[in-house]
């Protein structure tokens, strides 16, 4: 064994400063080298043989052999239970009641890694417990002192307002180990020089990496083969959960003044993080004005759409045409914060990328609970193939929803693109009303639905709807009955009355009773294709108009 002085590698007094110490000259490690780092915060003495029960985490016992006289391999049988307890290291004194330390207990120390030391003859075990006290004492207060400069030093990084990058690095320069910090957003913090700890972080997405940090509290864990971190949670505007910092558990194990710093840490960057995330909020609020008012036509010059898209930080796009894309959700409405907190997420991870992949020439809003981008690029596919990209991006769950991507008409120039997002909105309407379910819909590709939208506010065509609708709301309203909805149904399901009666919680025969009632009060038959036509134009020319005038 190596029984030289080993200098502590930080502020705490660990088992190799026991070396050190004044009244133990000619102490001997007889085994455990690998655990002289174990910190030592006070000594005791071990003269009962049940001292396993009463034994804590990081004490220095010491003993004259007295428990053990008779029987000296009492002592193999008890190193298990103190490493289990967390004792730091033994000393033993030989020669008063066992002449030496028995050989199967240093190799099983030497197994464990647990320090065992035989002290010299003249030991004296209350100026050892004395003396050690003072040096715990003494380096727990170099320690605070150094921990309150390190928090110093981090603290006016913040306050003046350095990127976290380089408050990462200055961490990382701190602790002398790797360190990274992932966001919800799933963005990665760490500095410029690459470590081994980014190279694996960096590739994994939030749902993965977050499993390392799942709990409140801090923990090590293993994230890859024999890599072994500590995930520090950090909490942010009242969340569970907005960030976790890894720090590497290499080249050493984390000291107690690691974990302090990391404590305090935690703090600064959750602050850091909400005033981030309050900072976003505010610009994403800006933006999204200038979007809704820019679409919505409420901005009345080009002039005024340059000030405007400058004033709230937006880069106009340089390339016509300028395409605005409804995405309509086809098999369940999201909720409105939804949405935007998925805009907002995205904004983040452009931001940070800082990249010029085509998203860059992607700008999404949510506009009456509708989630709207404006894509510029000469081809239509290529912007689509985008916008599908950015949905991706946005819903990376397994709840993914499926959309319905509703293109109006490329703008020409940036006064036309409100002209644009008033046909996504026709487009995305008239395709809810008759049940389109295409991936990708324009107003071309909308067929006689197109037609009935141009004629909706026509008179002859409110006299043609009336024809037909009108006798049955008026039987519906004096009787109490649903001839609309089960006219309605029974086209849908292609004139088969058993799927009718199944989709109206009806019986056959009650089915079968209203559509004989339907042809007498519209004097048509449903075996007649032109009725049946005329009958479908008019409900869906109704359907529409009742969406329209809500909308």
């Amino acid at each position: 064994m190596n029984n030289g002085l080993l200098q502590s590698a930080d502020t705490e007094f660990t088992c190799a400063d026991i070396l050190r110490l004044p009244h133990l000259v000619g102490i001997r490690l007889r085994a455990g080298e690998a655990g002289l780092r174990h910190p030592v915060t006070h000594a005791n003495v071990m003269e009962v043989p049940d001292i396993t029960d009463w034994a804590q985490a990081g004490e220095f016992l010491m003993t004259t052999g007295y428990p053990f006289r008779d029987n000296p391999e009492m002592l193999s049988g008890m190193i298990p239970k103190l490493v289990e307890k967390g004792v730091a290291a033994l000393g033993v004194k030989t020669k008063r009641f066992i002449a030496e330390i028995p050989e199967d207990a240093i190799e099983l120390a030497e197994k464990y890694g647990f320090p065992i030391f035989e002290l010299p003859p003249h030991t004296v075990f209350s100026e050892v417990q004395r003396e050690t006290m003072e040096r715990v004492l003494a380096q727990e207060t170099a320690m605070l002192s150094m921990l309150h400069q390190h928090v110093q030093q981090l603290s006016q990084l913040m306050l003046e307002g350095r990127p976290l990058d380089e408050f990462i690095a200055c961490l990382e320069a701190i602790m002398k180990r790797s360190v990274a910090l992932f966001n919800d957003n799933g963005l990665l913090y760490a500095s410029e020089t690459g470590t081994e700890l980014e190279e694996i972080l960096e590739g994994k997405t939030f749902d993965q990496w977050i499993d390392f940090g799942a709990g409140k509290d801090a923990k090590t864990t293993v994230v890859h083969e024999d890599l072994t971190v500590r995930t520090t949670p950090i909490h942010a505007n009242g969340r569970e959960r907005s960030a976790v910092l890894f720090t590497a558990d290499f080249p050493n194990p984390h000291s107690k003044m690691d974990i302090l710093l990391l404590e305090r840490v935690s703090v600064l960057i959750g602050m850091e993080l909400s005033a981030i995330r309050m900072r976003k909020e505010i610009e994403s609020k800006y933006m999204d004005q200038f979007l809704q008012d820019w679409l919505l036509g409420r901005i009345p010059t080009l002039k005024d759409i340059h000030m405007r898209a400058e004033a709230s930080g937006f880069c106009l796009p340089d390339v016509v045409p300028i395409f605005v894309i409804l995405a309509r959700p086809l098999d369940q409405r999201l909720h409105p914060g939804r949405l935007k907190q998925a805009v907002i997420h995205l904004r983040s991870i452009n931001a940070a990328e800082n990249t010029q992949r085509h998203h860059n020439d992607i700008h999404r809003v949510v506009i009456r609970d509708q989630l709207v981008f404006i894509v510029s690029g000469a081809d239509a596919d290529f912007v689509v193939r985008s916008v599908r990209e950015e949905l991706a991006l946005m819903f990376t769950h397994s709840d993914e929803p499926s959309f319905s991507l509703c293109t109006g008409k490329g703008a020409l120039s940036l006064d036309q693109v409100q002209d644009s997002y008033q046909e996504a909105v026709k487009v995305a309407l008239i395709s809810e009303i008759t049940g389109i379910r295409q991936p990708h819909v324009t107003m071309e590709q909308l067929g006689i639905y197109r037609l009935l939208y141009m004629l909706s506010d026509e008179e002859e065509a409110n006299s043609f709807r009336d024809q037909y609708i009108e006798p049955l709301t008026v039987y519906d309203s004096s009787h109490g009955s649903s001839l609309l909805l089960t006219a309605t149904t029974y086209l849908e399901h292609n004139l088969n009355a058993k799927k009718t009666a199944a989709a109206l919680f009806t019986h056959y025969n009650t089915v079968m009773h209203r559509l004989e009632r339907i042809e007498e009060l519209l004097q048509i038959s449903f075996d007649l294709a032109d009725d049946r036509l005329q009958l479908e134009m008019a409900i869906k020319l109704y359907a529409m108009q009742a969406k329209f005038s809500k909308t």
